[in-house]
């Protein structure tokens, strides 16, 4: 749910981005003596309930603070105060909600409280239950951060105790986990920044290259191979494709991290895998992208595999500019498999968002009707597009062009031409340098 852009009141932000059932958790919250205190704040919360429900539709800031005032006989200085106190236990009901998924983030606040305490049994036990959570994850960029904060912890436990000999165990181990994190992180971050350079988008920083660039890799994967080689295998993955889109020119490390990822993709966390396809696949296009065609089957192989995997969340969320599902039906058809792209559009079309899903399957069998050269059944398809997102509209258009080309129909060509020409002049939505 969105707010009215008129209102910028903190608590209705906050309050606009919950569901109807959050909202009755927040209630209930909100209520609770231990963060109302002796403040009753039911009145208000009752009114902005009913808001809520509709949006908080036909309201800006003027005319809410003036119903709100109306409603619970408060002058405006005294309703502020009353909503400001419930933004601050807003912000709090937001944390502890977000913590029941984070059991790390949990944890670190635990044992950083019973070490302040000197509790060091209570610590213990939420570090043991910490190490067994870890050991049954599957491996991921986070598993050796939360390493490193639990040796960090640990080793402040042990200076505590004076137990040096732990405490420089722990400390060592903590500094070297820190060092892996760091590295898996920049790697990440600079396989960014090299796909962003192939784009021709201007580079902000030139630090991230120069840091791994200066690395002593062959030391540190050494030692992450001895202490953690599970991790290891991960940041071969990534450091292998690291090097692929530093030269393109190589193929080798394309296929070496393939290779690892083969043998390992069962070990490693979803959203591990889930990055790692697309490494590959932003690989590929890349290639494809400097006319190197082959890349089009591997493209093809790795999406298939993938679905079959479970890996589709892309397909479920708006990622306007990028359309995952347009370019998986465009590539399907490219290596000549018309049937697994129709088989495509039928099994993964009913995870679109809705506002996309309709555009995205007719222009998808348009796409499909293009390639049999049934042209006639293009023009005829592409008709229920709605148009209603630009680069609906720009596929839409030069699909008819297309048929308008190969069916000879000149005249409705130069008119879908001059359309997209006025398309283009007058779409505020249409992005700028695009």
């Amino acid at each position: 749910m969105k707010s009215s852009p008129k209102i910028n009141i903190k608590l209705i932000q906050g309050l606009s981005l919950i569901s109807p059932n959050e909202f009755k958790e927040f209630v209930n919250f909100a209520t609770s003596k231990y963060f109302s205190g002796e403040r009753n704040y039911t009145n208000v919360l009752n009114l902005l309930s009913d808001l809520h429900k509709s949006d908080f539709r036909n309201y800006d800031n003027k005319s809410l603070i003036e119903f709100l005032m109306n409603e619970l006989n408060l002058n405006k200085n005294t309703l502020l105060n009353r909503m400001s106190e419930l933004y601050r236990i807003f912000e709090m009901f937001v944390v502890i909600n977000e913590l029941k998924y984070m059991p790390d983030k949990r944890n670190r606040i635990l044992m950083e409280y019973y070490i302040g305490k000197e509790s060091f049994k209570l610590f213990d036990y939420i570090y043991t239950s910490s190490k067994t959570f870890l050991s049954k994850n599957k491996t991921s960029a986070e598993s050796i951060e939360t390493e490193s904060l639990l040796s960090d912890l640990a080793s402040v436990k042990y200076f505590r105790l004076n137990n040096n000999k732990l405490f420089r165990e722990q400390f060592s181990l903590k500094s070297e986990f820190e060092i892996f994190a760091f590295i898996l992180k920049q790697l990440k971050n600079n396989i960014e920044f090299q796909h962003q350079k192939f784009l021709g988008i201007k580079q902000q920083t030139e630090i991230p290259g120069i840091t791994l660039d200066s690395l002593p890799f062959d030391k540190i994967f050494e030692r992450l191979k001895k202490i953690r080689p599970a991790v290891y295998k991960l940041t071969l993955i990534i450091y292998y494709m690291y090097l692929s889109f530093k030269d393109f020119s190589e193929t080798k490390y394309f296929k070496k991290a393939k290779f690892i990822h083969g043998k390992i993709k069962s070990s490693l966390s979803k959203a591990e895998n889930q990055f790692i396809y697309f490494l590959f696949l932003n690989y590929c296009m890349d290639q494809t992208n400097l006319s190197k065609t082959f890349f089009f089957n591997h493209l093809f192989k790795i999406i298939d595999e993938k679905l079959k995997e479970g890996y589709f969340r892309e397909l479920t969320e708006v990622m306007l500019p990028a359309n995952n599902f347009r370019d998986y039906v465009f590539i399907g058809l490219t290596v000549n498999k018309t049937e697994w792209v129709r088989s495509f559009i039928k099994n993964y079309s009913p995870l679109l968002p809705p506002s996309q899903r309709q555009d995205n399957v007719v222009i998808a069998n348009a796409m499909i009707a293009t390639k049999e050269r049934k042209f006639e059944d293009v023009i005829r398809i592409l008709s229920k597009v709605s148009k209603k997102i630009y680069l609906h509209y720009m596929d839409s258009a030069f699909l008819k062009l297309r048929a308008y080309y190969e069916l000879r129909m000149s005249y409705e060509a130069f008119n879908e031409i001059e359309r997209i020409k006025k398309y283009f002049q007058s779409n505020k939505t249409f992005p700028q340098g695009i």
